[in-house]
């Protein structure tokens, strides 16, 4: 047992290296006195997580002071004894980000020492002069959202306006009318947002694996470098074993409005699943180590598989156009787009000849199509409405494929070597596999199209 021990404190202190930053944690303090408002050294603070019964201690100094520095946010007790004194207790809930006082009065002792346990929570933040919103475990199970990416909740923070793309799955955020770039996206205090443009992660952490979500919308602190900052702190063990399973399914069988411009008979296929797994809870393997009280684990893995398809409008080359013929190219006046052969350039005036095959202009020898073109029309699909011009508006109306494909994993290890000594190590794997044009139709501009042989550009 004792060997065991070692060995798992010796694992987690080796892992323990992406678990340094503490940014997405807070701080107990404050002074314990008598009902004279005297300061009392050498009274026993103890600061005891009633959900792994995990607890740290320590004496106030000579001026009655106590602090806990870096402490998970999660509800805890408040414990202060001292001689001669009625022993106090008081419930904490403790967010993320919070420099939590607790001061503490204590009063004599008399011949019945009775113990009451009172709410010591504030309901108004003191401790930091920035302005923002934290959404706690509860909130972030029962609210209701559309996916699984914690965005949706940003919905209920004042000031904070969110703009998606694709599947709207990742984004960019700002705070207060902002430009883009000026947020911060911090996991357990390690930086996870692309910052050159101010993209949000692809992959976002999985909703089951956070324990609580802080946006600071003004005036954060000067160890963030950005205004705006989103602080996660990831969810861990408990003494209790505790987990969640969940899928969810929406496909567009099951019945999707379409739009006026949809010209067939099925409305654009989507098919979006999402699934997961979670459990947490203490370490214990049967008769050779037992880690309540001192070890605990939390693991989740999700994903999501996700089809859609949009109706899309595109140019595409006509019949005509394929064999040669590009006549077509006409605009809005009546006039036609000169196209001039890039053989026929004069070395002097490097002037260029019309380009034309058998006397008719802007049509091409066959023979000449390069087989580049010839690759690209043969991939691409014939226009749904051939009487409109390509070169005025879109020719071809139809479904646009954009498959999704995500995976997320989570493991966090939290453990206890004393009283004073406590570490926790987490690993995070995201894969993120997106076709952002996975197009029926293939999008060629008329004007970049390599067309004669010679890879010549016209």
């Amino acid at each position: 047992m004792k060997r065991l021990s070692i060995a798992v404190s010796l694992l987690l202190f080796i892992c323990c290296a992406t678990a340094w930053p503490q940014a997405s944690n807070s701080t107990v303090r404050g002074a314990v006195t008598d009902a004279q408002s005297a300061v009392i050294p050498g009274a026993k603070v103890v600061l005891v997580n009633t959900a792994t019964n995990v607890s740290r201690e320590m004496l106030t100094n000579s001026a009655g002071l106590y602090v806990f520095p870096n402490v998970t946010p999660g509800p805890y007790h408040v414990k202060v004894e001292f001689a001669r004194m009625q022993p106090f207790e008081g419930a904490l809930t403790l967010q993320t980000l919070q420099d939590a006082t607790v001061d503490v009065v204590m009063q004599v002792a008399t011949g019945v020492t009775t113990v009451v346990v009172q709410e010591v929570t504030s309901l108004v933040r003191v401790d930091s002069p920035a302005l923002g919103q934290s959404l706690e475990r509860q909130r972030i199970e029962e609210l209701p959202v559309n996916g699984r990416g914690y965005t949706n909740l940003l919905v209920t923070v004042p000031g904070i306006q969110w703009s998606t793309h694709g599947h709207g799955i990742g984004g960019r955020m700002q705070g207060n009318g902002l430009r883009t770039g000026t947020n911060v996206l911090l996991v357990d205090g390690a930086q996870q947002n692309e910052v050159w443009e101010g993209w949000d992660v692809a992959r976002q952490p999985s909703l089951d694996a956070l324990e609580e979500l802080r946006i600071e919308v003004n005036n954060s602190s000067a160890k963030f470098s950005r205004p705006t900052s989103v602080v996660m702190s990831t969810r861990a063990g408990t003494n209790s074993l505790h987990g969640a399973m969940f899928y969810t399914n929406r496909n567009s069988a099951y019945g999707v409005a379409r739009r006026r411009q949809d010209n067939f008979e099925k409305p654009p296929f989507v098919n979006r699943n999402e699934y997961g797994l979670s459990l947490g809870g203490p370490i214990v393997i049967p008769k050779l180590y037992n880690g309540r009280n001192r070890t605990f684990f939390f693991w989740n893995w999700e994903a999501t598989k996700f089809i859609t398809n949009s109706t899309v409008r595109m140019s595409v080359p006509s019949a005509e156009m394929r064999a040669g013929d590009f006549r077509q190219l006409v605009d809005s006046q009546g006039r036609m787009e000169v196209l001039y052969d890039p053989f026929t350039t004069n070395s002097t005036t490097w002037a260029r000849q019309p380009l034309a095959y058998r006397g008719v202009q802007n049509t091409i020898d066959p023979s000449r199509i390069s087989p580049t073109a010839k690759y690209l029309f043969d991939h691409t699909q014939l226009p749904t409405n051939p009487s409109i011009n390509p070169y005025l508006d879109a020719n071809w109306i139809g479904p646009s494929r954009r498959p999704l494909d995500q995976d997320t994993r989570n493991i966090r290890i939290d453990h206890r070597f004393s009283d004073k000594d406590l570490i926790y190590a987490r690993y995070s794997y995201n894969q993120h596999e997106e076709q952002l044009n996975s197009n029926h139709a293939v999008f060629l501009p008329i004007e970049g199209i390599h067309v004669l042989n010679g890879n010549s550009r016209w």
